[in-house]
């Protein structure tokens, strides 16, 4: 139960960092998760995302990959890791740290679960569960977010193709992609809720929403195109 979400973070792929020390196994393993581009996506699962807590979030994760130049941040160019492990660790351990007190929730700890390891089962891959080639895979109630942190852009979008049990996110249209204002309309489509939904909206400070065609780029192998051109 609960308000199911995925979020889909284009990074620098790991395997490309000036200082990866990891050993073979590792690396074999890392290169399943993320591909072999100098690009990768991170599939995160979120059990209880609902309305202006998705928006709060991209925020919260443009924020972590604002400095790309710190050690410390594993989403840095400068960031060093010995282990795959050790990689995941600090990923979830910045992705799950709640800071902003607007946060619906307030501050505090986030529950995620990593997504790209799903795909591996004793060392060997199984592309049926690699969320990097379908962002329909997971379970899934409350839509998707997807966040460039290359580009800075982003977008929200219903996944749902087939009927459902009725929920918010399903006042937006199918496959498109949506600004963080779409969203949050959908979810609180009131008057008197105007006012919050703007102060969450504005946490958001880039404009600049994914398209169609740039998503198709982020996930090359889906084979939902045609639906997404309509």
């Amino acid at each position: 139960m609960g308000q199911r979400h995925q979020i889909f973070i284009k990074v620098n792929n790991p395997l490309k960092l000036k200082r990866v020390y990891a050993n073979d196994t590792d690396k074999k393993l890392a290169r399943k998760m993320f591909g072999s581009g100098k690009h990768t996506i991170l599939a995160i699962h979120h059990q209880w995302l609902y309305g202006r807590s998705a928006v709060f979030n991209i925020k919260h994760i443009f924020n972590l990959t604002d400095n790309m130049n710190e050690y410390n941040n594993p989403f840095s160019d400068n960031y060093s890791f010995d282990s795959l492990e050790n990689y995941i660790n600090d990923v979830m351990m910045l992705l799950q740290i709640q800071t902003n007190p607007l946060h619906p929730r307030g501050v505090g700890i986030e529950k995620m679960i990593f997504l790209n390891s799903e795909c591996i089962e004793d060392g060997k891959y199984d592309s049926r569960w690699d969320m990097r080639l379908d962002f329909r895979m997971g379970d899934n109630n409350d839509g998707i977010s997807i966040i460039d942190t290359i580009e800075r852009k982003y977008c929200l979008m219903n996944i749902s193709t087939h009927d459902m049990e009725y929920t918010d996110v399903s006042r937006l249209k199918t496959l498109i992609p949506s600004s963080a204002e779409d969203y949050v309309h959908a979810y609180y489509p009131n008057q008197d809720q105007v006012r919050d939904n703007i102060l969450c909206c504005n946490q958001v400070r880039t404009k600049h929403i994914l398209t169609t065609k740039e998503i198709k780029k982020m996930f090359p192998k889906m084979d939902i195109y045609r639906e997404l051109a309509k």
